[in-house]
Formats: structure tokens, sequence, C-alpha cells
């Protein structure tokens, strides 16, 4: 068994890893190699030098027979999935480096600075929470590469995220079937009929993030001129497939489907507000200290204390109808709040409401024996009716505080990272245990 880790083959505005690797793949099924499903691994959300979506991929191939699941098409021939457990000897391992270069060296960005990691033994697991929650330099990761005995091609940063990949768990996962365009039509604009990705959001409840149904667009297609066609998400191969179908689109080149953290709020660790740092994505839970605040831009912000300190939490512009949440709490609300830190501020992904604190109105009573509305006397000194009666101050009627109601809130789908996890796909009770304990 062999695995292969690539990373940082595209560019901010070409490029695309995940056709890399659909390339490696079908290179080694024309040269007789059998392959697993390959893997779509997120990593940290706030790297500073990341590309669009900072994913590095994954595979395992080995020498075999036998013809497994199809997870894929390429130009009408079925791409199947199948492992061998078989030991690879050297010379497959320099067979399967020199596909896998050939592929990198053909389809790499200028701009980018590729990696690939190829190895015998899967990666430590703890290297792979390391790069989706935190900062890892590429001497740390050639340093691990090299006590695996690996082999590396393209020596570039992308072998963090290639090391990371090969080190996922995969035990908490989600799918993704990505459709590639004809070459020949990279560049132009995607042809996609907007109201078929509506009803994958509508009618297959295991998928997620196909459609942002409150701005009404579809979420499946990139918007750079890169060979991706449209990416469909969820939680069940099959359902994928079966999404496909509706899709109507331009003819597609080929698809696979990969397996994926995307959706496992892996980025996310537990903290207390005096442990945040930047560059992590965190939940904290705290206290509203202030009211709401919005700026000329549109964006909102709001102060959340705990016993270790104060921290701003922000929700930007194109969070949309996700800021009437928020500007509706008060000081006093106990909330959870989950998102990435950057310049000490937690840009929010999602809020949980846990206790919101009771707002009184003083209002006039009516009289209890008239059933008019009664008039203050003056602060402190109650109220008075035409009638005659008199009340004491006590009389203020308690307002019932209507919105928000205490749950689980998320910016659209728009604004949703690749990691986070919708709340529909969120057991309940969830994060009543610490996030930081992997």
């Amino acid at each position: 068994m062999v695995w292969i880790g690539i990373d940082d083959t595209d560019s901010l505005e070409e490029g695309c890893t995940t056709y890399v690797m659909f390339k490696i793949v079908e290179r080694l099924l024309r040269s007789g190699y059998l392959i697993s499903r390959p893997s779509l691994v997120r990593l940290n959300p706030n790297v500073p030098w990341k590309t669009r979506g900072n994913g590095a991929l994954a595979l395992r191939t080995s020498k075999g027979n036998g013809v497994g699941e199809v997870i894929g098409r390429y130009r009408g021939l079925p791409i199947h999935a199948k492992e061998s457990n078989g030991e690879a000897d050297q010379g497959d391992v320099k067979k399967i480096a020199d596909i896998t270069r050939r592929v990198i060296e053909d389809l790499s960005i200028e701009g980018s600075d590729p990696g690939c990691v190829i190895s015998q033994r899967k990666g430590p697991e703890w290297f792979y929470w390391k790069c989706v929650r935190g900062l890892v330099s590429k001497d740390e990761a050639v340093e691990v590469i090299e006590s695996m005995g690996a082999h590396t091609i393209k020596e570039g940063r992308g072998l963090i995220g290639g090391l990371a990949a090969v080190s996922w768990p995969s035990v908490d996962k989600t799918f993704e079937l990505i459709a590639y365009r004809k070459p020949e039509r990279w560049g132009s604009k995607r042809v996609i009929n907007e109201k078929s990705v509506k009803k994958i959001e509508l009618e297959f409840s295991e998928t997620f993030d196909s459609f942002d149904l409150e701005n009404g667009s579809q979420r499946i297609a990139p918007n750079s001129p890169c060979p991706l066609l449209y990416g469909i998400r969820g939680l069940n191969p099959r359902v994928l497939k079966e999404a496909k179908r509706v899709v109507k689109a331009e003819e597609e080149d080929g698809w696979i489907i990969f397996e994926s953290n995307q959706g496992t709020d892996d980025h996310l660790q537990g903290k207390r507000i005096d442990d945040v740092r930047g560059g992590e994505s965190v939940m904290i839970e705290g206290v509203i200290s202030s009211e709401p605040r919005r700026d000329r831009g549109g964006h909102l912000f709001l102060e959340i204390t705990d016993e270790t300190g104060g921290m701003t939490c922000a929700a930007f512009e194109p969070t949309k109808k996700f800021r009437n949440v928020l500007s509706d709490l008060t000081g006093g609300d106990r909330v959870r709040a989950f998102g990435g830190v950057k310049k000490d501020t937690i840009n929010l992904e999602k809020i949980e409401l846990l206790d919101l604190v009771p707002i009184y109105e003083k209002v006039n009573p009516a009289c209890p024996q008239c059933g008019r509305k009664m008039k203050s006397m003056g602060n402190g000194r109650g109220y008075k009716c035409r009638c005659g009666h008199k009340a004491g101050e006590e009389l203020a009627v308690r307002f019932k505080r209507q919105r928000p109601k205490t749950g689980f809130y998320e910016v659209p789908v728009r604004a949703r990272k690749h990691l986070s996890k919708p709340i529909k796909l969120q057991p309940k009770n969830l994060y009543s245990s610490h996030l930081s304990t992997r």
C-alpha cells in the first residue's frame, strides 16, 4: 500500500488540486493499480497563505486484482475503488511516484508551491489535528516525513498539506461528488441550471450547502476559471449519485466522489477567552457584556466575557440576516460563539443562544376596578386611575421577550466555511462537552 498526499498545486486565481488528484487516479488505473476513494482534507481556514479552500488531497494505491465500487467516471469509463492490503515493492513505489510527478508537473499553476508525500505508512494523527487547528512550518512537516521514511516530490509548502491529508484519521467524515469541465471550456462561463440545484437542497436531506435558500443562489459551482464544474456535498455517496442526476449543466469531462472532513467542525477548539490565540478557530462560552453595535458598512460587533476575560465577536455584512439575530441580544445573555480568530476578533460562523435574560418594560397597568389604563404619578410614586383608584409601582407589567429564541443560528450558505458543520447535521447537545479533547 502506498499513500500519496498532495497540496498547493493551484493559486488564488486558477487551478484545482482536486483535479490534479483526479488525473493521478486516472493514470494509476490505466497503469494497473488499485485505488482507494481519494480524500479531500480541508485545513486551518485562518492560514494567511492559503489558496481558496485550503484543501489537501490523499490517496491509497496498490497492486492487485478485481473491480470494486464505482466512485466516478472519466470520459464515459467507470472509475472503481478497490483496496488491497498488499505490500508495495520499491519498483511500485518508484512507478507510482513517477506517475504522480508527471501529473503534478503538467497541471501545477505558475505561482503555486506544490508538495507531495509518497509514503508506505499513514502519517501521525496529531499532525493532522495541528494542521487543521493551528499553524505548521514546512520544517516541521519535513521532520515528520523523514521520520516516516517517506519520499517527497516538489518540496514546496504543499508538503504540509500533503502530509496532513495522509495523516487524516477519517473518523468523522462527509463526501463530495466533484464534476470537472471539458478542457476546452476552462475559463468560460459555467452553464448550470439554478432551479435544478435548488431541487437538490429541497429534496435530498442528506446533502448540504448546495443552495443558499436565504439569498437565492446556487453554491455548488466556484467563480474561478478552474477545471471544476460543480461539487455536491453530503453524508452518503449513493445519495450524491442520485442528486447528480438532478443537476442540469454543461457536458462534463468526468466526476469522482471524495471522502472529506468538510462539515465536521474539526477546526474548532473549545477554549476559555484568555487562552484564545490568533489563527485558531474556537468555541467560547460566555455572557454578552455590551449592546451589539453596527458600523457604517453593516458589520455587527458584540462583546463576550467569561471568567478569564473578554473578546469581540463579529458578523460581517455577507452574513446578511444572521446579523439580525445578534442585534436582538442584550447584556447578560449567555451564548456559545464559534468562529475563526483574526486580529483578536472572532469572525462568527454560528452561535448558540443558551440563556436569555428577561427584559422588563414599564407599562401603565389596567385599573383593577374599572379596567381603564392607569397613569403614572411620577417616578416611584405609583399609578392613578380616573376613577380615583391608586396602585403602587409593583403593578408594572413584565414584558415577555419575543425574540430571539434559544438554540443554534448560523451564517448563510454563501458565507459558510468548508469545515463548518451546518446546523442540520448537528446532533442535539453536540457542544455540551469540550471540543478540545482531541
